[in-house]
């Protein structure tokens, strides 16, 4: 049980730092960081959870999986489009 413990805070800990990580690749200004960081958590808790409804898993797992694939959407965009920084 400990372990699975250990688990779930280090997805809490992705989820805290995943979409202020995205926008702070994307953006320098501090409004639009702030903007991109909450469209991007409120996303992908609403997609995890309608994907964890559906497959009927652990929430928590599928909020961070949706946030791993929209942090690399974000940095394969950056790189194609060459945005610096």
């Amino acid at each position: 049980m400990a372990s699975f413990q250990a688990v779930r805070v280090i997805l809490v800990i992705a989820m805290l730092i995943a979409p202020s990580m995205t926008a702070l690749m994307l953006y320098q200004q501090f409004h639009q960081m702030l903007i991109i960081t909450i469209l991007v958590a409120v996303l992908s808790c609403i997609s995890g959870i309608l994907l964890s409804v559906h497959i009927d898993d652990a929430t928590e797992l599928f909020i961070v999986i949706v946030q791993a694939v929209i942090f690399m959407s974000a940095s394969i965009y950056k790189q194609i489009n060459g945005i610096k920084k």
